[in-house]
């Protein structure tokens, strides 16, 4: 599976079809997955985020943020904070007004993600075995980019950052390896 299934899961849903009616200025701005992949799917989330810009006149200072919940049917979850619109407009980060369109071109496919995480693993001698991944897709500078959380045998979490190179494959541009335990340390 890839993100692709997803977004034409969604376009086929007729939740997705009246909120775009009533919001056609949305657009798609993070995909957000989880991979368990020690329990085998069975706690797998799938969700599409998207950013509506706040329409010319409006007393509102930031736009609103919906997320489809994709894994058992359609569901369509608000992901407001109370309040946020009574923050000082300085606290609240350009992206977070403003967030960057996703394409949604990227094909990689979540088994391939998968693939090029444990091959990095083995390059560099991590006997661990992925317990689960979290992945957020976004656009960051015209790139759609895959940020992964990876929970490893071992209390160990890997952070790493791969570039969908959109003509096949794709390319890790960042790879750490934490200790549970060295995060605990920190105060």
């Amino acid at each position: 599976m890839n993100i692709q299934f997803f977004i034409e899961k969604l376009k086929g849903s007729e939740e997705f079809k009246k909120f775009k009616k009533e919001n056609p200025k949305s657009y798609l701005t993070s995909c957000f997955i989880t991979l368990d992949i020690e329990g085998k799917g069975k706690t797998n989330e799938y969700h599409l985020d998207f950013f509506v810009p706040i329409d010319e006149g409006s007393d509102k200072k930031f736009g609103d943020w919906w997320s489809f919940k994709l894994e058992d049917g359609v569901k369509l979850i608000p992901l407001n904070k109370a309040g946020v619109n009574e923050v000082d407009e300085k606290y609240i980060p350009d992206f977070v007004k403003h967030p960057p369109k996703l394409g949604g071109k990227s094909s990689l496919e979540f088994s391939e993600i998968e693939t090029i995480i444990e091959s990095e693993m083995r390059d560099k001698d991590f006997n661990n075995k992925i317990q689960k991944i979290l992945m957020v897709l976004q656009e960051i500078d015209g790139k759609e980019i895959y940020t992964c959380t990876v929970f490893i045998s071992g209390f160990g979490l890997l952070k790493v950052v791969i570039e969908d190179m959109l003509d096949g494959g794709g390319k890790i541009n960042f790879f750490e390896k934490k200790s549970f335990f060295d995060m605990i340390r920190r105060k």
